[in-house]
């Protein structure tokens, strides 16, 4: 009789005994649920009720709307203000993917230096981003009357964000390193010009040339005298013009060569 009467008054409690890890009410469907993140350890809270980290497996809710927000713990810069949030409609057994946003931050000394991705402007520092997606490769800080700093994005730390300091343009001119891109406006030429070897092959050019055109000219005179004559004289007179004619242009295609040399060629 005793057990009879203990039995009878925990029966009311007995919901409260044999609690689980779930959150549902009764006369509703119940499935589980699997929430997964690109953060580890992330709290979850489903309609502020919270439900554990991630990832978590075989969490059981009732069908019905709920909204589950997921807050990163970590240390990586920007990542704790940006709390993943998700609304879920529940009719069936799911599972979640709930990513956080990567958040980047650049500065530069001095500030409002362009920061260009891809050829792509994407703003001026400091510059504060979130994305989708994580960030690679390279990114390029460019200021006028500044080098241009390249920031490989392996090197960026999400606690501290990437600041780098750009030089001038007037102590920097001869100094090349890995992180340093310097464009020299004034010529693409290691070596500079031999300035009296292109004028005297340019004057040596012009020249042969106009020596060319007068022995032909004088050539072609005399070789109508000899058509009109038939005066051996004339003939032999333009053939003396035609060879001064052939050496003068062989001069001035070998002074065009060598001047194309001395120009183009270091």
């Amino acid at each position: 009789m005793k057990k009879f009467l203990i039995l009878f008054f925990m029966l009311p409690f007995y919901p409260l005994l044999s609690g689980t890890d779930s959150l549902h009410t009764e006369n509703h469907s119940v499935f589980e649920v699997n929430i997964l993140s690109n953060v580890s350890d992330a709290q979850i809270f489903i309609d502020s009720v919270y439900a554990g980290k991630t990832p978590l497996f075989n969490y059981k809710l009732s069908e019905g709307n709920y909204s589950i927000r997921l807050i990163n713990p970590g240390n990586k810069a920007g990542w704790i203000n940006d709390n993943a949030v998700n609304e879920l409609s529940l009719i069936k057994d799911t599972t979640l993917n709930i990513n956080f946003r990567f958040y980047y931050s650049f500065n530069s000394d001095p500030f409002n230096a362009e920061i260009i991705k891809d050829d792509t402007v994407f703003g001026k520092t400091p510059f504060r981003i979130f994305t989708e997606k994580e960030v690679t490769g390279s990114i390029l800080f460019r200021k006028k009357n500044y080098s241009d700093f390249i920031f490989d994005m392996k090197n960026y730390s999400f606690e501290t964000g990437a600041s780098v300091t750009l030089l001038p343009l007037k102590t920097n001119k001869f100094i090349f390193t890995d992180n340093y891109a310097f464009k020299n406006k004034s010529t693409q030429f290691n070596k500079g010009r031999n300035l009296f070897a292109v004028i005297g092959l340019g004057a040596a050019a012009i020249t042969g040339g106009v020596f060319a055109l007068k022995f032909k000219n004088t050539a072609n005179n005399n070789y109508d005298d000899y058509i009109a004559t038939g005066s051996d004289a004339s003939l032999n007179e333009s053939n003396i013009n035609d060879r001064g004619f052939i050496i003068s242009l062989a001069l001035m295609q070998l002074a065009v060569g060598g001047l194309i040399y001395f120009l183009f060629f270091d």
